[in-house]
């Protein structure tokens, strides 16, 4: 049954106070001097403004009366004695305490489920809550690909990358090829804030008129934009269009059974999930009355998708026997709706990072596409879209002071030996056995009923082979004129404290041949992404199979056409962005897969449609991703000192005087609240204030880091031997020993001298018997 009119009043005054509550939090939460620190930083982070660095140290600007009364007693009561208070708030027996809550990253996300034609369901928002908050979402973000540390706290890595041929023992973003690897676990733990609701009837009733209008009989095909669009101008107008909202919807539009999915030239693939296409629009809806659907991996493999692992509003219907009327599987129903909402939070709400992003200012993407012909002459085949991949990349948004451009240059095989020699080195033959069965002429002659054994050959290029070589003839490729800083020549100049990579080129190497036979990278990829550069291949082929299937038919890639696995591949490569169907297990210490959500708009897979690149999941992950790298980055050095002051149980007060202890506690006190500001404006998609809290809190860390250091060289190891007094308790012992060492000697010494005539005697009678 559905609720009383009078809940819906009760949860529109709940929600409203709710707001109202968090707004007053959020307003009395700053202190005065928060308040000055807030109010001077976002006039850096307004629209338009550039990032100017010199004003992002606020601390420089404060006075030492300011410092110490506004920022030394920040949080805790101040005490009578400052210099007790300095000792007793930086005690390093809770030491291990400081350098946690440095490492602590809890970024909250609020999550919306919205339910939309359950008036006649029985479920309540608690039963749904219930189930939501008992998900197991691993809270912690992963990086899929596990990389080596970056010596990002070297002063000198704020100036442009060099080649790997002048350094060999690093690679072309500055990590030794030697250095150790870190861990998959990101130091981010995401809270996840669930809420749940019912929609106004009149939501699924608007929803189930357009698909009946558009339905044309049972089993039609409903194109996916009109019920995105619905939904998207719904979201648009809700008051809480800053919160990921999940629409499950069960609608019984007059008609019988639908589908829905993408209307394109090429490929259809039924689906009931939908995904924002535009970077401001965060909601994911599923419509439980589509299936049974069944795409993913065709012949083995996992990930894949079926009406088991959907919600699928047939499979909840109890229609058992001497029952009047069917009965709903309420706790069925409920778990699965948790999991589809597990899902949504692991592959577009919050996915896993593939791999950590290095920091820039001024990017640019060059392509240099490798011909097999004399370069300006006409292509046949000219699938590949440039434009369409620099107007994708340019609608992600940037973050304060960065810089994104493009460049495009071409070479031929023909002309350029070292290329050529590229790839010759790089292709490479796979052999692989093929059985074929072979009709027996007669019913006597069984031995050709045998299934004859072929042994098929296909040619494939190495991309690590090509990396390789790429990587070393980068420059020359590239045709850079110089990497190095003219500032660096000055011996005045000094690189920024924060030490961040200013200029990056990435390279999109592109091999479009005029071959006719199936050449792919590593025999199933068009284009790969590694650190560095990104290496793809376009042939005049015909259409392949691939892995894949949607309803049972198998899913072609078109060889002819390397524009969005290029994408895919640029989004790994700058931004860290993962495959969508891709997580890091923490249990299985493995890359799990599923592809519930690859037939929606994403760059990555065949199963998306052509028509939509990229979703919100993509724009909020690329610029999400670099504030988190730069975060953990800026502090990771920090946390190094501490932790080496920590192990010989030093207390800031043995190795500072009073005004170094001042400074370092005001410091520490204005780094915990920007880093607490930066993640809570991120956790509301405000990525340039985020972004420019991190860029000053860096001016915090790299100044705590120098008086540590400062510190440390006046601290020397010497050896000290002191006379000490002995306790009453040890003269004790000491003339207790000596007494049973004077007992013990007379007792041996009396024995010795009392014995000894009598052996004497005794022998003198033996010598005497001998002789006679």
């Amino acid at each position: 049954p559905s609720s009383p009119p009078y809940m819906s009043w009760l949860r529109i005054w709940a929600a409203i106070f709710v707001a109202l509550h968090s707004a007053l939090l959020c307003y009395t939460a700053l202190s005065p001097a928060q308040q000055k620190l807030h109010e001077f930083l976002t006039q850096n982070a307004e629209e338009g403004a550039e990032l100017d660095h010199e004003k992002l140290d606020y601390f420089e600007t404060l006075s030492a009366e300011e410092r110490e009364e506004e920022w030394i007693f920040q949080d805790i009561e101040a005490s009578d004695d400052e210099t007790e208070f300095i000792r007793q708030d930086w005690d390093w027996e809770q030491a291990a305490d400081k350098i946690f809550v440095l490492e602590k990253y809890d970024e909250p996300v609020d999550v919306e489920v919205l339910l939309v034609g359950f008036e006649g369901v029985p479920i309540q928002e608690l039963q749904l809550l219930k189930y939501l908050n008992a998900l197991s979402v691993d809270e912690f973000a992963n990086v899929i690909e596990r990389e080596k540390e970056h010596p990002y706290t070297n002063q000198h890595a704020s100036k442009t990358h060099s080649h790997a041929s002048d350094r060999p023992n690093v690679d072309i973003t500055g990590r030794r090829r030697d250095a150790p690897y870190l861990s998959h676990r990101f130091s981010v733990k995401r809270d996840f804030v669930f809420h749940a609701a019912k929609a106004p009837h009149a939501l699924a009733a608007g929803l189930e008129h357009i698909i009946k209008e558009a339905c044309s009989g049972p089993g039609c095909t409903v194109p996916y934009s009109t019920v995105d669009d619905y939904i998207e101008r719904l979201y648009t107008k809700s008051p809480q269009n800053n919160t990921y909202t999940i629409y499950i919807l069960n609608l019984t539009p007059a008609g019988g059974r639908y589908s829905y999915s993408y209307v394109t030239d090429d490929h259809v693939c039924p689906t009931s999930v939908g995904v924002g296409k535009h970077p401001s629009s965060r909601y994911i809806w599923l419509d439980m009355a589509v299936g049974p659907l069944h795409y993913g991996p065709r012949a083995s493999g996992e990930g894949l998708v079926t009406d088991t692992l959907l919600p699928y509003a047939p499979n909840y219907v109890d229609a058992g026997a001497g029952q009047s009327k069917p009965t709903i599987k309420i706790h069925n129903l409920l778990v699965d709706i948790a999991t589809f909402t597990k899902y949504a939070c692991q592959h577009v709400i919050r996915p896993d990072i593939y791999r950590r992003p290095y920091i820039w200012t001024d990017l640019t993407v060059q392509l240099v596409t490798i011909h097999d012909h004399k370069v300006g002459e006409m292509e046949k085949y000219d699938k590949f879209d440039w434009q369409a991949i620099q107007k994708q990349l340019n609608a992600i948004p940037l973050l304060k002071g960065q810089t994104l451009s493009f460049k495009k240059t071409e070479v031929s095989l023909l002309d350029d030996p070292i290329v050529s020699q590229i790839r010759s080195n790089a292709l490479k033959t796979h052999s692989s056995p093929t059985h074929s069965s072979m009709s027996s002429p007669s019913p006597s002659d069984t031995s050709a009923t045998e299934p004859a054994t072929l042994v098929q050959t296909t040619s494939f290029l190495d991309s690590k082979e090509l990396h390789y070589w790429f990587q070393h003839y980068r420059q020359r490729l590239l045709k850079e004129e110089t990497f190095a800083d003219d500032r660096s020549e000055d011996p005045t100049y000094k690189p920024p404290r924060h030490g961040v990579p200013v200029r990056v080129v990435v390279p999109v190497f592109l091999f479009d041949i005029s071959y006719r036979h199936l050449l792919l990278m590593d025999r199933v990829n068009q284009a790969v992404s590694f650190r560095d550069m990104v290496i793809a291949i376009q042939t005049e082929s015909a259409p392949v199979e691939s892995p894949l299937q949607c309803s049972g038919q198998t899913v072609m890639l078109d060889p002819e056409d390397a524009t969005r696995p290029v994408l895919a591949a640029l989004l790994q490569t700058i931004w860290g962005v993962a495959p969508t169907h891709q997580v890091w297990s923490p249990t299985h210490l493995a890359v799990q897969r599923s592809y519930l959500f690859s037939a929606a708009a994403t760059p990555f897979g065949p199963l998306a449609p052509s028509s939509s690149y990229m979703s919100f999941s993509q724009h909020d992950a690329a610029a999400r991703h670099l504030i988190y790298m730069d975060m953990t980055e800026s502090l990771r050095a920090l946390g190094r000192v501490l932790g080496h002051f920590l192990e010989y149980s030093w207390g800031i007060d043995t190795v500072l005087d009073y005004e170094g202890q001042t400074e370092f506690i005001s410091r520490w006190h204005m780094l915990e609240f920007k880093k607490r500001q930066a993640l809570q404006h991120l956790s509301h998609h405000q990525y340039n204030n985020s972004f420019v809290y991190v860029q000053s809190m860096k001016y915090d860390a790299s100044a705590l880091e120098e008086i540590l250091q400062d510190a440390h060289a006046h601290v020397h190891t010497y050896l000290s031997c002191e006379r000490k007094e002995l306790a009453l308790t040890e003269i004790i012992a000491v003339l207790v020993t000596m007494a049973l060492v004077v007992f013990v000697l007379r007792y041996a010494f009396v024995n010795y001298f009392a014995n000894r005539p009598r052996i004497v005697g005794s022998t003198a009678r033996r010598q005497k018997i001998h002789t006679s």
